[in-house]
């Protein structure tokens, strides 16, 4: 269905869906030591170059983050809790919402509620920002939007 129950969300949500493959980071370690992650893991995590993946069908939401040893598969709706599974494998309860062209991931409770992540889309591609929030401690990811040939 294309109906929209506000207007432009149609054409938005279009340009939020595709394939995002990482480009580079700036300060992505330090948001990291920010969380208490300890040197080994921040390593491990600043070696890794995910993909991103965004579907929408209607009001629902896929975001499929691929790397070497893992797929994270996480489904929500705009404005509803959800529950979403870290890359250490434990769940979180968090909501998203739509600000313009940017996703706002918002944790709630556990451990990762002290952190905030937007992702603003472009035409070129996506910024992931991360706030760790009590030391306001901003990581980034930048990843470029695939062109898709039909």
């Amino acid at each position: 269905s294309s109906r929209s129950s506000a207007g432009g969300n149609v054409t938005t949500t279009a340009q939020l869906r595709g394939r995002y493959t990482h480009d580079r980071d700036q300060h992505f370690d330090k948001f990291l030591e920010a969380q208490g992650v300890n040197w080994v893991l921040r390593t491990v995590a600043t070696n890794t170059k995910p993909d991103m993946e965004v579907n929408v069908i209607g009001d629902k939401w896929t975001l499929i983050t691929h790397v070497a040893i893992k797929t994270l598969t996480w489904h929500f709706r705009i404005g509803k809790e959800a529950v979403i599974r870290g890359p250490d494998g434990t769940d979180q309860q968090a909501i998203f919402l739509l600000h313009g062209n940017t996703l706002v991931q918002e944790n709630i409770g556990g451990v990762a509620s002290n952190v905030k992540v937007e992702r603003h889309f472009t035409k070129k591609g996506m910024e992931q920002v991360m706030t760790h929030l009590p030391s306001n401690t901003v990581g980034i990811r930048f990843f470029k939007r695939e062109t898709t040939t039909y």
